[in-house]
């Protein structure tokens, strides 16, 4: 009697790899316009200061060499995040982390975002404060379930006004939103410019939110029932700032803030 073939699982995460990896091909391809192929970390210490992202959780910062789909540096608190080695991520490519951690599920809206965001990137590069956001689930190499938002924005670009390296943070917000599908937005001057999530096999795109980046991200605090004190220190602003927030979301839409909630949770946005 035969015995069933069971599936190698170093093969199935050399496919997923793979995949992966043809998936983001094209976003790098764009950048090249007879540029030196390596981006040295030294050569964006002068603008790296200027990215700096929302203290919302954990945080492991990196930069990111977009022609050879390779970190440059990540901190040392990415191996608590997703169980693997900083060591071992700059040593391959970033198809390789990505088919360690994705939900296999949500393979082809995450790198289909990855692909936009080169779009994007392009689109907003003359904004100030500009900040690509990804979140998506993974399950680390201790299999554990979580939530990681990865905030980036280019400090390198072509002369084609392509993305050449970016810096980013990988943040743990799994006790802001344990599950759910990928998101990905584009804020800049604190007001949310794209939205999209993945709706089957397309993607539901929301571009008239009324609301500013600081309003929406005050709207998923208030959702996961954090107090104002609480929003206050986890963006670092006033609690009177946060009242004065509050008040301007409602007086835009005329409603109230649970409303508010629910309505944007039925579309999937909180």
């Amino acid at each position: 009697m035969k015995t069933p073939n069971k599936e190698n699982p170093m093969k199935k995460k050399l496919d997923k790899a793979t995949a992966i990896r043809t998936a983001i091909s094209s976003y790098a391809s764009h950048s090249v316009l007879n540029l030196p192929n390596q981006a040295g970390a030294g050569e964006t210490d002068n603008i790296a200061a200027n990215a700096t992202f929302l203290p919302i959780g954990q945080q492991a910062c990196y930069l990111y060499d977009v022609l050879n789909y390779k970190f440059i540096d990540i901190d040392p608190a990415i191996q608590e995040m997703t169980g693997i080695s900083p060591r071992e991520i700059l040593d391959r490519d970033v198809s390789y982390f990505l088919s360690e951690i994705l939900v296999e599920d949500y393979l082809d809206p995450v790198t289909q975002f990855v692909q936009q965001s080169l779009h994007f990137s392009r689109k907003y590069r003359k904004e100030s404060n500009l900040s690509l956001n990804l979140e998506y689930s993974i399950v680390s190499r201790n299999k554990e379930n979580k939530r990681l938002l990865c905030q980036f924005r280019p400090i390198k670009y072509n002369p084609d006004g392509y993305p050449l390296v970016n810096k980013g943070c990988f943040v743990d917000v799994t006790h802001l939103r344990p599950e759910g599908l990928p998101i990905f937005y584009v804020v800049a001057n604190n007001q949310l410019l794209e939205f999209e999530q993945p709706d089957g096999n397309y993607l539901i795109k929301n571009k008239k939110l009324p609301f500013t980046g600081k309003e929406m991200n005050i709207l998923k605090l208030t959702a996961d029932g954090k107090s104002i004190k609480d929003i206050a220190d986890m963006l670092q602003i006033s609690i009177s700032t946060v009242y004065t927030h509050r008040k301007n979301i409602k007086s835009r839409t005329d409603k109230d803030l649970f409303q508010i909630i629910q309505e944007l949770r039925s579309k999937g946005i909180l």
